[in-house]
Order: C-alpha cells, then structure tokens, then sequence
C-alpha cells in the first residue's frame, strides 16, 4: 500500500501536516511519498506563489485578509484555471506510480485533484484533509470522497459550503506524535537549557516569524514578573532574530529556526502565538495555557474564534492587548487551571492516526 500526500508550498502548516501524516504512515508500514502540487504547474510557479504568500501574510496582512474576505464571498475562477494547469503533469505523474489513494492537506492541491479527476476521469480516492478550524474557500468545491475535518461542530460549515453532509467526517488536524507524548517541563527545560526555577513565557508566530515582535518585545519583557524568562521564536525571520540577540537581556531568549518547538512548548508555562490551525493544535495537544493574536485576518480569525469559543485560550485581535492578557492570565492561577482543565478534556493531537485509520478503512470497504 502506497499513498500520495499533496502539499502547497505556502508556509510551513500544510507541509507540517503532511509530514505528520507521513509519519503516521510511516508508523503503520505504509509507504508515501509528499509532493508539492503547484510544483506540477511549474517549479517558477510554486517559488512565486510560495513568496507571494510569504510576503503578503508577513508584510501586508490587512490585503491578506481582504483578500481572503473576497474569496469566502465568492470564489475565484482564475485561481481555479491557475491550479488546473498542472493536471495534465498530475495525471501523467500517477499514472507512473502504484498508489492507492490522494491526500491533499491544502485547498490547492484538493483543486488539482478534482481538475485531473475531471479532465481524465476518476483515478484515485481523493480525501481532502482540513488544516483550519474553518472551511476555507473553495474547500467544499472539491470532488473529494471524504472531507476530514478539525472537529464535527465544523460539520454544518462544510455542508453550506458544498461537502456532501454523508462524505464530512471529524478527524482532528494531523500534528506530529512529539506533541503527545508528554515530556517533564522540568526535563525540557534542560534539554533546551533554560531556567529549571521560574516560569517561562513562549512567544511564537509562526514558521515566518510575521507580526511585530521586535517592537513588543522590550515592554513585555520589562513587565513580567522578575521570576519570568521570555523566549521568544523567530522562525525564519532572521532580522528579528539579529535584533533580539543585539539587544538581549538575561530574560529575554531568542530562538531562530528551531526543530525543537515541540519541547519549547512543554517547558512553558503561558504561551503567545498566532491562530494557525497546525500551531493552535499542537498548544491545544500539549495543553500550554494560551493566548493567541490576531496577527493575519483570514482563515486565522475563524481559527480563534473557534479555540476562544470552548474557551481553549483566549483571543485578542492587537499584540499590546495580548501583552495585557497574557500578564493577568500568568497570574491568575485559578484561570489556568480552568483552561488545563479544558484543554486535557478536548484531547487534541490525534488526527493524524484518526486520519490513516479513516483512508484505510475506506480503501478496504470499497
């Protein structure tokens, strides 16, 4: 049994989720290969979308999410026909291999997927994997045999937006096990070298490192508690990396790109990062008490309003009023409890396993 995992190169969540469902695979004995569907437009292609994106969401957040806005109102037909020029490549590329289904962990490749479906009749089950607390648009055009979504309060969304009700089914978004097996703070505090004493306070904003952390920075570290360090990762922005080392302070700790995160999180105490829908379900799988800010309108506005609304963390929409929130949670102890409380009943950090088990199962009943 071999299966086709298809990504989109336009920032680090889908690509994580795909590598979380190979790994998963992987655990099964189940060979895959991942495979970045704008890449069978072209390889210029997938690099300017990938930049696009990447500038956009980090540099022009507000035509990021207006633009999102315009595509939730109604799809657009020119993106449609940009994918579905890579379906003939697509087609030739699987038919080539032995695969026994499609799983597409981004609306783009969903649209790939059906374009070559359509074009050349069906080849493959095609299940289309939501990474977002929300169906993003074009999400529920797709000609999918199953939609795999966060959660089933979600069900409805993906109805109106044009999944079969009897082809919608909850998963939870697919995380890396790392993130479920439970490592002592204590023990992850000195793997990664930090302060055994005190609490920690993560601040995170994604793999591009977007929002203005250099500005916050100075002020918050400055107003927490004298037994708090704050860590800071920068991802791939490499700039905010220079100058938070330039003006470092024995409570102030910046991380650039790091494949540890996943101990980063377990050796915190109270957490600052962006709604995404990967990042947001690993702090949910790991439990760490969370505020999240509204850096990128988009699809991460539906993501915090779904988290804050069973009252997994809370949300804020500026990062001075997350500042705000994140110093009064760090002191109200009876809240934290509360929201561990929460956050271990919800039980995320499983869909990757739910999501094989599901794709399994549908290929041996057909």
């Amino acid at each position: 049994m071999r299966f086709l995992i298809l990504s989109a190169n336009t920032g680090g969540g889908h690509n994580a989720a795909a590598y979380a469902i190979q790994e998963e695979l992987n655990r099964q004995g189940i060979e895959s290969d991942i495979e970045d569907c704008l890449g069978f437009i072209s390889e210029k292609t997938s690099d300017f979308i990938s930049w696009g994106h990447s500038y956009l969401y980090k540099h022009m957040p507000r035509v990021f999410g207006h633009a999102y806005r315009l595509e939730e109102q109604h799809s657009s037909q020119l993106i449609y026909d940009s994918i579905a020029l890579g379906a003939a490549k697509y087609h030739a590329f699987i038919t080539e291999r032995d695969y026994q289904a499609v799983i597409c962990v981004h609306v783009f490749s969903s649209t790939l997927v059906t374009e070559e479906q359509r074009r050349f009749g069906k080849s493959l089950p095609h299940f289309f994997v939501a990474t977002d607390y929300t169906c993003s648009p074009g999400g529920g055009d797709a000609e999918a045999d199953a939609w795999l979504i966060p959660d089933a309060g979600l069900t409805e969304e993906f109805v109106q937006c044009g999944a079969p009700r009897g082809r919608v089914f909850a998963t939870g978004i697919p995380i890396r096990r790392a993130f479920t097996d439970r490592l002592d703070k204590t023990q992850a505090r000195e793997e990664l070298g930090l302060p055994s004493d005190g609490r920690i306070v993560l601040m995170c904003c994604g793999s591009i490192g977007c929002g203005k952390m250099n500005r916050i920075v100075p002020d918050f570290a400055r107003a927490l508690p004298s037994d708090c360090t704050l860590v800071v990762i920068c991802g791939n922005n490499e700039k905010l990396y220079d100058q938070l080392l330039e003006d470092a302070t024995p409570r102030v700790v910046p991380v650039g790109f790091t494949d540890k995160i996943t101990k980063y999180m377990m050796a915190a105490d109270v957490c600052l990062s962006k709604p995404g829908g990967l990042s947001t379900t690993e702090l949910l799988a790991v439990g760490v008490p969370s505020v999240l800010v509204l850096v990128v309108p988009g699809c991460e506005s539906r993501n915090m309003a779904f988290i804050t609304a069973k009252g997994l963390a809370i949300g804020t929409e500026d990062w001075e009023t997350a500042v705000e929130r994140a110093l009064t949670l760090l002191n109200d102890s009876a809240e934290i409890s509360e929201m561990r409380r929460k956050l271990q009943k919800y039980n995320a950090g499983h869909g990757a396993e739910n999501i094989v088990n599901f794709i399994k199962n549908a290929i041996r009943n057909e």
